[in-house]
């Protein structure tokens, strides 16, 4: 997740912010606080379990659920020839290697599907892990499939159609979340839990966090914020809650942060170390 700030604009394309909304539309929304409580996942593996295994595959994904996480996020992109697959750097450089464990240069976008399977996604994590393929949405899914751990969707360059499409199939329209193209999703199926994502939302002052993000979220028919940590203190998270507003932070590797985290009353931690984050979790709730 760390380009996210970057990928504002692309949620922004997919209909994040409709600014040119009517006056009649606009007084239609309803604030958060007014919305019903979405589905959450106090615990989501960021990319799977991508801390042991490798990042966005369907090994990450089912390590992720074998731990007793409440969801998976994956990122999606698309290639050449239509397919939609698990990837998140812009370019192929720093994950892929070809037969002989070399570089492939370029973007998912660039490559065929046929082609990107004849690659090796694991190998640069570790040589045990040599021989991983790229994964295909429906293998993700299947992945997680029979678990309890919900598939979290953050689209790249992918257009929110074929992950809706597939959602559709499989019914579950009352089982995952979307963290991006939240408006799109939600004119489509208003039963789907959908967040918006944010980075640090460095231009946004605190004193005026919780009134930027009461009206991005109305905007985008939501209740729900994918923000990065570093943003949400304990003044922030009471404020929030206040108006109605759920918290998603993204990504949290300290437990000690983690901790801090839950106990301000944030409701989902994405993290790398998903196990980690899940012992925390349970010890904070029997305390209750």
């Amino acid at each position: 997740m760390t380009q996210r700030i970057f990928l504002l604009a692309v949620l922004v394309f997919f209909g994040s912010l409709m600014p040119g909304l009517p006056a009649s539309a606009q007084e239609t929304l309803q604030k958060p606080s007014e919305m019903p409580k979405p589905l959450l996942a106090p615990v989501v593996g960021h990319r799977g379990f991508s801390y042991d295994f490798p990042e966005n595959t369907a090994l990450s994904s089912a390590e992720c659920a074998k731990t007793g996480a409440h969801g998976c996020e994956c990122d999606l992109m698309v290639t050449k020839d239509g397919k939609v697959v698990l990837f998140h750097d812009g370019r192929t450089n720093r994950k892929v290697r070809d037969a002989a464990g070399e570089p492939v240069f370029g973007r998912i976008a660039d490559y065929d599907f046929e082609t990107l399977r004849t690659f090796d996604v694991g190998l640069w994590k570790g040589e045990q892990f040599r021989g991983t393929k790229i994964t295909t949405l429906d293998e993700y899914l299947d992945a997680l499939k029979g678990t309890d751990c919900l598939p979290v969707f953050e689209l790249k360059t992918c257009p929110p159609d074929p992950v809706v499409k597939a959602v559709e199939e499989r019914g579950l329209e009352k089982a995952c979340i979307f963290i991006s193209a939240s408006r799109f999703v939600r004119e489509r199926h208003p039963e789907i839990s959908t967040a918006v994502l944010l980075g640090k939302a460095e231009n946004v002052t605190d004193a005026d966090l919780p009134n930027y993000l009461e009206n991005l979220l109305t905007q985008n028919l939501t209740n729900v914020v994918d923000i990065h940590h570093s943003r949400v203190t304990p003044e922030i998270a009471k404020e929030l809650k206040a108006r109605g507003i759920y918290i998603m932070v993204w990504t949290v590797n300290d437990p000690a942060r983690m901790e801090a985290l839950y106990r301000m009353g944030v409701d989902s931690i994405t993290t790398d170390r998903p196990d980690a984050a899940l012992e925390i979790y349970r010890k904070i709730q029997s305390e209750k």
